[in-house]
């Protein structure tokens, strides 16, 4: 299982979300997580290998979120991904992409988690989405606290089995 972040895919991430929902920034990292979590389901790891934290206005990407304020020019620090101002910008925490996203860093099971989430929750206003991503493992790690992978995990239907998978010091 994908457990390193990968600055370079989660810049391409962001570009492949944000046209597809109108580029605000928030609700791109909610799509993310929403999405992050179907791709554990279905394929039991994650998209990026990124780790999350339980913000105020629900579980956030940190490194993905890093990136993003560097690029909005509130932090220095780029999270190995200082190309991401030649990739997109962000004004009044709208993402305006600079490129379209490189497909070929996104494998098929990603663009499929991706696709499904943005289908069905894309549309979704800022509320909902807050609502729908503050869920059991939200609440466990308490405000600022860092999301346990298998809490996130026990908040799938197939929470189960994904948590024994990942458990298993070989997996098939």
């Amino acid at each position: 299982m994908r457990t390193t972040f990968d600055p370079e895919k989660a810049v391409e991430v962001i570009l492949y979300i944000a046209p597809k929902i109108g580029g605000d920034m928030y609700n791109t990292l909610k799509i993310l997580y929403l999405a992050e979590k179907q791709h554990l389901s279905d394929y039991g790891s994650l998209i990026l290998g990124d780790w999350y934290i339980a913000m105020e206005y629900g579980p956030v990407a940190s490194n993905s979120y890093d990136i993003l304020k560097f690029v909005r020019g509130d932090k220095e620090y780029d999270a190995g991904a200082p190309h991401a101002r030649e990739s997109f910008q962000i004004k009044d925490n709208v993402i305006t992409s600079k490129r379209d996203a490189d497909l070929s860093l996104l494998s098929r099971s990603d663009r499929k988690c991706l696709d499904l989430t943005i289908k069905e929750h894309g549309h979704k206003e800022f509320d909902e989405l807050r609502q729908l991503t503050h869920d059991a493992a939200y609440d466990a790690a308490g405000l600022n606290g860092s999301m346990d992978l298998h809490a996130i995990a026990a908040t799938l239907t197939n929470g189960a089995e994904v948590n024994q998978y990942l458990s298993d010091p070989y997996p098939d």
